[in-house]
């Protein structure tokens, strides 16, 4: 049986909501990642960006940049465990609240990992 270690989870700078989900997803560190904070600005879409919704930040505009314009190994570049768990023979799934599952940062993280939402 191979040994087992324990080690504690820590957040990262920025400890943005945005910024720790996709270091803690993901493995990548912000800087890797790119995700820096909750609101940025993205100069590929001249506009500021709310990073859980995919909403521009300012506006009431109803244009979104989701899957269909932003693929999350573009956006971001860092692998995604989903895929490599569903190679090794294991389901992966994340429980997330109901508010925000299936949002845009959900989606661009966890891909085509199944979400259940739940409601606390």
């Amino acid at each position: 049986m191979a040994a087992s270690h324990l080690y504690p989870v820590t957040s990262i700078v920025p400890s943005t909501t945005s910024a720790a989900l996709t270091a803690f997803w993901t493995g990548c560190t912000p800087a890797q990642h790119g995700i820096t904070g909750y609101e940025m600005w993205l100069r590929e879409y001249n506009m500021a960006a709310n990073m859980i919704s995919h909403m521009p930040a300012f506006s009431t505009a109803l244009r979104k940049f989701t899957a269909d314009r932003v693929r999350s190994e573009d956006f971001f570049g860092c692998a995604h465990p989903g895929p490599f768990l569903t190679r090794a023979g294991i389901d992966p799934f994340v429980l997330q609240h109901n508010s925000i599952a299936r949002s845009g940062l959900s989606t661009m993280l966890f891909g085509p990992t199944q979400a259940i939402p739940i409601r606390a």
